[in-house]
Formats: structure tokens, C-alpha cells, sequence
């Protein structure tokens, strides 16, 4: 549990650069191009933290986890998506945003936990 606690803290801080990317880039370039650069530079972020805080592992996996993190952008993206081709009301965008970003989140950790820190997370729990 408390590694899910710390993924969630650390996804909260992917989350504000990733909103905060997209929200600067949706003035300059299309929402669809903002919302890729935006997951670009929160995927990073994240990485660096998920490796040292959340599963403290100096030898993670980085293509692995922009792998998993790729594909729960999809899931995000898919979400992003149907929000805004459903809903027609204000600030529609931003909505969307968040409901693709938290459709990611489940599928995002169990990646993570099971295919890119596995073995780190393994002996937290061997610990116990």
C-alpha cells in the first residue's frame, strides 16, 4: 500500500507538469500535438521519480516503462477523446484531460509494479 501511496504522489506531480504542459502548448499548437509533448515531458519526470522514490531502483528499466507509460497514455488519450467528442459544454478540454488522465492511473501502476520495478518492489515485499 505504501508503494501505491507513493505512485499516486508521484503521478499527482506527473499530473501538474503534464496539465501544466499541455495547458501552455494548447495556446501555440493544436490540442491534440500539445497533449503528446505534454506526456513526453511528464513521462520523464516521472520516470525519474517513480525509479528513485517509489520503488528506490537505480537499474529500472526506462524503455520498459515508456512502454507501460505509453500505453496508458493510449488509454488516456482514448478517454481524452470520447470526452470531447460526447460533452459540448464549457471547459470540455480540460474535463476531457482529466478523465483520460485518470483512466490511466490503475493500468499505469500495475505496469510499473509488475514489469518495469519488479524485482525492487519483489524485495519490499519479501521484507515484511
Amino acid at each position: 500500500m505504501r508503494t501505491f501511496a507513493f505512485f499516486c504522489i508521484v503521478g499527482g506531480i506527473g499530473f501538474g507538469v503534464d496539465f501544466l504542459t499541455f495547458f501552455l502548448l494548447s495556446e501555440w499548437v493544436n490540442i491534440h500535438l500539445a497533449r503528446l509533448l505534454a506526456f513526453i515531458v511528464a513521462v520523464n519526470s516521472t520516470f525519474l521519480l517513480n525509479s528513485k522514490v517509489t520503488f528506490s531502483q537505480k537499474n529500472a528499466n526506462y524503455k520498459l516503462y515508456l512502454l507501460g507509460q505509453t500505453k496508458g497514455f493510449i488509454i488516456s488519450f482514448l478517454i481524452f477523446e470520447l470526452v470531447l467528442s460526447t460533452l459540448s459544454i464549457p471547459y470540455t478540454v480540460y474535463i476531457a484531460f482529466v478523465l483520460g488522465s485518470g483512466a490511466g492511473l490503475l493500468f499505469n501502476y500495475f505496469y510499473a509494479k509488475f514489469f518495469v520495478f519488479k524485482s525492487e518492489s519483489t524485495n519490499l515485499n519479501s521484507h515484511r
